[in-house]
C-alpha cells in the first residue's frame, strides 16, 4: 500500500511538473497598461511607473499626475523592469505593480511608496 502512495505522489508531482512547462499554452496575453511618471519640478524628481490591466485606472493616475505636472505622466503598455524596487498592491479591488527608479526609494518599504503612488488617484 506504501508503494501505492508513493507512486501516486510521484505521477501527481510529474504530471504538476509537466503542466507547468508547458510553452504550447493557448491562454491569452494578459493586456497591461502603465503610466511612466517622470517628474523634474526643481526640488522634486521623481521617476516611477504604474502599471494595471485597468485602463480606466491607469489613465486616471496619468490625468492626476499631468494635472499637478504638465506633461509628467505618459500613458503605455508596460513599465520597464529595470527598477530599484518593485511593489506589488491592490487598491479599489485593483490589482497593480508599481516600480521605483531612482535610487532613493530602493530601502523605502512598499506600503509607504505605495501610499505615495496611489496619492495621484489610483
Amino acid at each position: 500500500m506504501k508503494k501505492i502512495v508513493l507512486a501516486s505522489v510521484f505521477v501527481a508531482a510529474a504530471l504538476f511538473t509537466a503542466c507547468g512547462e508547458d510553452s504550447s499554452s493557448t491562454a491569452p496575453a494578459v493586456k497591461k497598461y502603465s503610466c511612466d511618471i517622470n517628474i523634474d519640478a526643481g526640488i522634486i524628481a521623481v521617476r516611477t511607473c504604474v502599471e494595471a490591466e485597468d485602463q480606466a485606472k491607469i489613465n486616471t493616475v496619468c490625468d492626476g499626475v499631468n494635472a499637478l505636472f504638465a506633461d509628467a505622466g505618459k500613458a503605455g503598455s508596460e513599465c520597464s523592469g529595470k527598477s530599484v524596487k518593485k511593489c506589488d498592491a491592490e487598491k479599489d479591488g485593483v490589482s497593480f505593480t508599481a516600480y521605483f527608479y531612482d535610487d532613493t526609494f530602493a530601502e523605502e518599504s512598499c506600503d509607504d511608496l505605495v501610499d505615495q503612488a496611489t496619492a495621484f488617484g489610483f
